[in-house]
C-alpha cells in the first residue's frame, strides 16, 4: 500500500464515514424547515450524501425534519440501528 487511498476504497469508506452533519441545537422550529431544505439540497448538489442532521431528542423537530426530507424525497434513517441514539436523522439519497 502507498499510503494513498485508493479511488474505489474512497467510494466504500464513504458509506461508512459521515462528515457532513447539520446540528439543530438551538435552531428556533420556526427557522427548521427552510434551514434543512437548502443544506439538504446543497449537500445532494455536492454529492455529500449520506449526511446527518441533528435533531436531538424533540419529536416535533424530527417531524419538521422528516417532512421536508419527504418532501424532497430523500431516503433517510431515524437514529442508528440497534435504537440506541434517536437524536439524529441520517440522510440517505
Amino acid at each position: 500500500m502507498n499510503g494513498f487511498v485508493e479511488l474505489e476504497e474512497l467510494k466504500i469508506l464513504k458509506q461508512f464515514v459521515i462528515l457532513n452533519k447539520l446540528d439543530l441545537h438551538g435552531v428556533q422550529h420556526k427557522d427548521v424547515e427552510q434551514l434543512v431544505e437548502d443544506w439538504v439540497i446543497n449537500q445532494y448538489n455536492s454529492n455529500n450524501i449520506p449526511c446527518q442532521i441533528i435533531t436531538g431528542n424533540s419529536k416535533q423537530m424530527q417531524t419538521i425534519v422528516i417532512e421536508v426530507l419527504e418532501r424532497l424525497e430523500m431516503h433517510y434513517q431515524i437514529g442508528d440501528f440497534l435504537g440506541f441514539n434517536k437524536g439524529y436523522i441520517q440522510v440517505n439519497k
